[in-house]
């Protein structure tokens, strides 16, 4: 069964790097995580070597945080489980945070991104959404 279970997440894997659509990606990685390709190289007698990472679905959220990507976070940390989406959102507000506010006011989008993600994530504080409808009304 566990066997069974790492092909299928490799195979999910490998699909990954063939979707261009962050949705689909998205869903993928609904399936509980996966594993990504990230070297290939000659190994020994012609045998290519495959150094294979894998990551959480939190850890790939933070990730898309990381690079900007709101719109692949939010929709990873919407399948997140509760218990793991608590314990991730602290590092997902900082990251955040970390990328929307050196964004200058002219970047209407990517403010309203990242404003409607921290929105999502932490509705207790009104700011964000405040925040996202006023760059919302700046959209091209």
């Amino acid at each position: 069964m566990g066997a069974i279970l790492f092909s299928l997440r490799l195979m999910l894997a490998l699909a990954m790097l063939v979707l261009p659509f962050r949705p689909l990606r998205a869903a993928a990685l609904a399936a509980g995580g996966f594993a990504s390709l990230t070297a290939l190289g000659p190994q020994g007698a012609g045998v290519p070597a495959v150094t294979v990472e894998t990551r959480s679905l939190a850890g790939e959220a933070q990730a898309a945080v990381a690079s900007g990507d709101f719109a692949l976070a939010a929709a990873l940390v919407a399948v997140l489980p509760d218990a793991e989406a608590r314990l991730a959102r602290p590092a997902l507000m900082a990251t955040a945070l970390a990328q929307v506010r050196p964004l200058p006011a002219s970047d209407a989008v990517g403010n309203h991104a990242g404003y409607a993600f921290l929105a999502a994530l932490d509705p207790a504080t009104p700011l964000w959404g405040q925040r996202a409808a006023l760059y919302a009304t700046r959209l091209p």
